[in-house]
């Protein structure tokens, strides 16, 4: 397994469920829009959930190439908070925050989807984790705050 886990396998998926949402949501926009919420609120909480989603990904991404270089466990910043990270920051805030600035209730259902997804998928990676690092992996599962992402 590289440094990229399961990405190469859930990233094209997960983005054929995503751009598929945003299309439907474009093509039947009256079926699809979030109503009774004001526009420029949910624009406002896309755009926060976004640039969160973003800094958990830029600051995660940079700490796992790091760890990879010198054959290291990462378990500090967002890995002490998501087992990992880098899929929590597309469920939890990059999915929502594209979903909010369209106002697609759609869209925002793709999140769970690509959830699924990951969980499906994600064994493989923590069977490798497992296998190269040991008791540290599973002391670390055990501190994580979010267990489920």
């Amino acid at each position: 397994m590289t440094v990229f886990g399961i990405g190469p396998v859930l990233a094209p998926v997960g983005l054929v469920v995503v751009a598929g949402t945003i299309v439907l949501h474009l093509l039947f926009r009256p079926l699809f829009t979030i109503t009774g919420a004001d526009p420029d609120l949910l624009l406002s909480i896309g755009i926060g959930l976004g640039a969160l989603g973003t800094y958990v990904l830029a600051l995660s991404g940079t700490r796992i190439v790091k760890a990879a270089r010198r054959q290291e466990l990462v378990t500090n910043g967002p890995f002490a908070v998501f087992l990992n990270p880098i899929y929590g920051a597309f469920v939890l805030f990059i999915i929502p925050a594209v979903a909010l600035a369209l106002q697609s209730w759609l869209v925002l259902l793709s999140s769970p989807v690509v959830y699924v997804m990951y969980r499906l998928l994600v064994r493989r990676e923590e069977h490798y984790l497992m296998s190269r690092f040991g008791d540290a992996y599973l002391a670390h599962r055990k501190r994580v705050l979010l267990k489920f992402l």
